[in-house]
Parts: structure tokens; C-alpha cells; sequence
């Protein structure tokens, strides 16, 4: 059977523009090439209608529906003019005539990747016991949305929202076998202003079903057979994501280098080319440097501090000088400087003093 698949783009993205991002999180790029959202998407594996909750403004700002248009043709585009106060009505306003149906739906975050099988999250959605389904993994942080369980079982008894109740912590994949249950919910939540700090949360509208007994389950992450969830919400989580997928972005320390030589055809280094070489140089004033000749590189130089001679020309800082293959040079410096210096190719062995 096809779900009802929600998808809600409708946040103001607020931490990712105050750290000095310029657009929204979920157009920031992932490890493998796509967006946010086109992995938040594609790594769901939920078979369906796609619906995709959008603000106006962004549209307006970004295109937002043209790129999701054009990555997703049959997905139906739901605008919102204004901002909600929480997931949970941002959902039930856009898409409510769509999804107030006895279909499956499943809402999900539009800023994480998953590495799963969906399988058994759509066959315990479906299952004649289940009313629905919440995906979870392993997690104790209050940052975070918990369900509680029947001991020795997978029937939820309650949720919550930043509140650690269990171990069960709230992927962001939600299910229901009929999307009117869905919609009852958030009707009864905004009725009595059910909120969790101040947000209306999709987690949170189980509670509704629970105590009007209908059955809903935790689909845990086979995380002991690789299973994987990540979280990119937030610049922690997605910077967290950025260094797992291509490493730190600290390697190593400049005086590890040789006479501050980073790059090139030589070890160590950080960067093993023949293509060029670069270096980050101090000379100490009054330092003997040997006239030197290279044959086959070309020398490229900025003086970023000091001041120096070469040859019979002074050279101050700020200054961009080139040394042409062939040209004997021959420094001194006037005062303590630092170089950043280029050539090309890498040949380590191509320095002929005099």
C-alpha cells in the first residue's frame, strides 16, 4: 500500500542564520553531492505521494518550489504564508485535505539521512496489531523526543519532547495506518494548546491516540547491524556530520612540516603533488641565505611580514614577487619575515646554490 509521505520545509532555519549561513538548512550540501532535503528525501525509501510543506517567503528568496519541482515532478508542493508554532501544524495546515484520509501517512524531518532498511517500519505501520509506528535509536540527551515502552515489548505507553523518559529516542519518521488519526491529534492539541516548549511537536500528538487506546510501536534502528541516523538540524549536528563524512579539518601542525614546506612532492606533507609546492617561510633578520637558482620552477611569493632584499631590490610586506626558472636571486632580510611561497611544478631536488 502507498503512504501519504509529508515532508515539512517550513522552519525559519533561525540557528543556521544566526551562525552566517545565507540560506536555509536544508539546501546546505551533503557528503555525497545532494542537499539536505534531497537526502532527508531520498534516504527515507518510503514508497507513496510526496508532499512538501514550504513557506511562501522562501520560495520568494530561494525558488525553493522550482529546485523541488524539479528534483521531485510528482510531488504535490503545499505552501504555508506564515510561519506556525511548531511541526505538528505546520503539517495538519498545508496538507490536511490531502491526508485526513483512512491512507498510511508518515511525516518526516526534512533535515537527516538515514541508512536503513524501511521494510519493517512499513510492515509494522501496516501490521493489524499497529495504529502506527515511530522509528528510534539508542540516545540520553535531553535534546532530544522519547517514547516510553510495555516492558518486553514494543507498544508505546507515552512520549515526550526534550523530556528523557527512556532510551527510545525519536528518530524523526512517524506513522500512522489511518492520516485522520494523524489530524484528530493536532485538531485536540491545538484545541487545548498542548505544547512542549512552546512547539506544537509531531511526537507529542501520540499521546492523544495512547489514551484513546489505540496501539502505536517503536521500530528501533538495527544500529548493531549498521543501521545509522543522522542528525544535521542544528550546526552542531551538521558540522558533527561534515567531520565524520570528510574528516576533521584539523591534520596536522605547521612545525611538524619542514622548514614550513606543506604541500609538494615530498614527505611530510599535507598534500603529496609533483603539480606545485607551497610553503609558509620565516627567515630571522640578517639570516645568510645562499644565492640559488631554480631550473625548472617557477617562484611565486607574497611577503606577508618584514621587509627584505633581493637582489638589488627591496621588498616590503604586502608585496607579490615572482622569481622566473633560470634567475639567480640572492636575499637579505632587513627584518624577521614570514613568505608564502608557491612553485611550479614540485621538484624538490631543483635548488642549485652559489
Amino acid at each position: 500500500m502507498n503512504f501519504n509521505v509529508v515532508i515539512s520545509l517550513a522552519g525559519k532555519s533561525a540557528r543556521f542564520f544566526k551562525e552566517g549561513f545565507n540560506k536555509p538548512k536544508y539546501l546546505l550540501p551533503m557528503q555525497n553531492g545532494k542537499t539536505m532535503i534531497e537526502n532527508a528525501i531520498d534516504s527515507l525509501n518510503m514508497p507513496g505521494s510526496l508532499f512538501l510543506i514550504v513557506q511562501r517567503e522562501h520560495c520568494t528568496k530561494y525558488s525553493i518550489d522550482s529546485f523541488l519541482q524539479e528534483k521531485y515532478p510528482s510531488a504535490r508542493i503545499c505552501y504555508l504564508d506564515a510561519y506556525t508554532n511548531g511541526s505538528a501544524e505546520s503539517c495538519y495546515l498545508a496538507t490536511k485535505e490531502y491526508i485526513d484520509t483512512e491512507l498510511p501517512l508518515v511525516i518526516s524531518n526534512c533535515d537527516q539521512t538515514l541508512e536503513w532498511d524501511s521494510a519493517d517500519f512499513i510492515e509494522r505501520t501496516l501490521a493489524a496489531d499497529s495504529d502506527g509506528a515511530i522509528l528510534t535509536y539508542y540516545a540520553d540527551t535531553n535534546r532530544n523526543s522519547y517514547a516510553s515502552i510495555k516492558e518486553g515489548t514494543t507498544l508505546v505507553l507515552r512520549t515526550a519532547e526534550k523530556e528523557v523518559i527512556s532510551n527510545n529516542s525519536l528518530v524523526g519518521v512517524h506513522s500512522w495506518k489511518r492520516g485522520s488519526d494523524f489530524c484528530r491529534s493536532v485538531e485536540h492539541m491545538l484545541k487545548n494548546n498542548i505544547r512542549a516548549n512552546n512547539e506544537y511537536y509531531v511526537s507529542i500528538t501520540y499521546n492523544f491516540l495512547l489514551d484513546a487506546g489505540k496501539s502505536i510501536h517503536i521500530v528501533p534502528l538495527k544500529e548493531d547491524a549498521g543501521e545509522k541516523y543522522w542528525t544535521v538540524g542544528t550546526p552542531e549536528t551538521y558540522y558533527y556530520y561534515l567531520n565524520k563524512m570528510f574528516g576533521n579539518v584539523k591534520v596536522s601542525r605547521l612545525e611538524a612540516m619542514t622548514r614550513g614546506w606543506l604541500i609538494g612532492d615530498f614527505t611530510p606533507s599535507i598534500l603529496r603533488t609533483s603539480a606545485f609546492e607551497v610553503a609558509y617561510l620565516h627567515h630571522k633578520k640578517d639570516e645568510n641565505w645562499p644565492a640559488h637558482v631554480h631550473n625548472l620552477a617557477d617562484e611565486y611569493n607574497v611577503l606577508i611580514r618584514g621587509s627584505m632584499m633581493i637582489n638589488n631590490e627591496q621588498i616590503s610586506q604586502g608585496d607579490i614577487f615572482i622569481i622566473k626558472k633560470g634567475m639567480m636571486t640572492k636575499a637579505t632580510f632587513l627584518e624577521d619575515c614570514e613568505i608564502l611561497c608557491i612553485k611550479v611544478p614540485s621538484v624538490p631536488s631543483d635548488k642549485h646554490c652559489y
